[in-house]
């Protein structure tokens, strides 16, 4: 697939299931890696989406990047706590500051 197919096909699309999610508050993550190494994302992240999702549209953002992927997940770990043994290896307190 090229990125103009990518941008003129399945963007649009995507963006318009995004939307309908969106209007009801619905949690929506597509990532789509249409070429090698190369990717493109839509999402839609209301206040009541889970952890587990948070934890999906973060994947995606990281584009492979674990360290970007670790550090989000300290961020919110700081802000809303956690039960990671994980995170707390990194030093992430367990409850919120």
């Amino acid at each position: 697939m090229s990125e103009q197919f990518y941008d003129d096909e399945i963007a649009p699309t995507l963006m318009a299931l995004s939307k309908k999610c969106e209007a009801k508050g619905v949690p929506f993550l597509a990532l789509v890696e249409y070429e090698p190494g190369k990717f493109g994302c839509t999402e839609i992240l209301p206040p009541v989406a889970t952890i587990g999702m948070r934890m999906a549209v973060w994947a995606a953002r990281a584009n492979g990047n674990a360290d970007s992927l670790i550090m989000a997940m300290q961020e919110h770990a700081r802000e809303h706590g956690h039960n990671s043994a994980c995170l707390h290896l990194l030093g992430v307190p367990a409850k919120p500051v």
